[in-house]
């Protein structure tokens, strides 16, 4: 895991330390505002090329 995006890594954290604040569909609205700023970072970007490109991803936590 630590060889992942922090930023997805604190978002998955969260989600699971808060999970059980919500009932289902609140934890899954709660999921989708953690994830929606994951998904549009720089990091999301920089792992999809990474893929591409066969190599190890740069992270750099934006």
């Amino acid at each position: 895991m630590a060889r992942n995006a922090p930023l997805s890594i604190a978002a998955v954290k969260r989600a699971v330390n808060e999970r059980t604040a919500y009932g289902d569909q609140d934890a899954f609205r709660q999921q989708d505002q953690l994830v929606a700023p994951v998904l549009a970072s720089h990091d999301a970007q920089e792992g999809a090329h990474a893929f591409a490109e066969k190599r190890p991803p740069h992270w750099e936590g934006r």
